[in-house]
């Protein structure tokens, strides 16, 4: 998810097998531990990409910001294009 300076913040606790489209995240206010889990949807998105370069968006429906396919995480590219992680 975009970095945001306020508002309520979410992290994926769990993926679920059998929930129906549904993943358990955690949430919380700026400056406090995570105080919530919800049940969250599936964000329905994906990049539209034809063939095998199709991506869902791996957040929750109606989450804050762009969709996980929008942004890079740099760390996981250095991984994928088989490098190591940190310094």
């Amino acid at each position: 998810m975009e970095s945001h300076e306020s508002g309520p913040h979410f992290d994926l606790v769990r993926e679920l097998d059998d929930s129906d489209g549904c993943e358990v995240w955690a949430q919380w206010k700026t400056g406090r531990e995570p105080s919530t889990l919800a049940l969250l949807r599936d964000c329905p998105a994906n990049n539209g990409a034809p063939g095998g370069a199709n991506e869902a968006c791996v957040l929750f429906a109606g989450h804050p910001g762009g969709h996980s396919y929008e942004f890079t995480d740099p760390e996981y590219d250095a991984i994928r294009d088989g490098g190591t992680r940190g310094p």
